[in-house]
């Protein structure tokens, strides 16, 4: 599976597929890149666009601010649905049988 790499220049496409999930990390979150392998890994899921935002990253100011519950974002990595450019869910951690069942309903 392919993760895209979240910039402001495709964020919006990327949270207003029919299904994605956005996974906020940070460069020293050793949690983050377990789980970024996980879902790399995984084979049972299908039809959704993963992403990666990096909060490390520069040129994120236009994101943040139009999304200002990004700031509240404590424990990483941090995962949010979105469908059609709608936010339904979002959990912190790093579990792909709490992930599955997340997004169960939506597919």
């Amino acid at each position: 599976m392919d993760i895209i790499n979240i910039t402001s220049d495709n964020w919006n496409e990327i949270i207003s597929s029919p299904l994605s999930i956005v996974t906020f990390t940070k460069d020293d979150c050793q949690n983050c890149k377990k789980w970024i392998e996980k879902i790399i890994s995984s084979n049972a899921i299908r039809n959704i666009t993963f992403a990666v935002i990096n909060l490390s990253q520069k040129g994120l100011g236009k994101i943040k601010i139009e999304n200002p519950w990004i700031s509240q974002i404590d424990i990483l990595p941090f995962n949010v649905l979105f469908a059609d450019g709608e936010l339904h869910e979002n959990w912190s951690g790093g579990n792909e049988d709490r992930l599955m069942q997340i997004i169960k309903p939506y597919q």
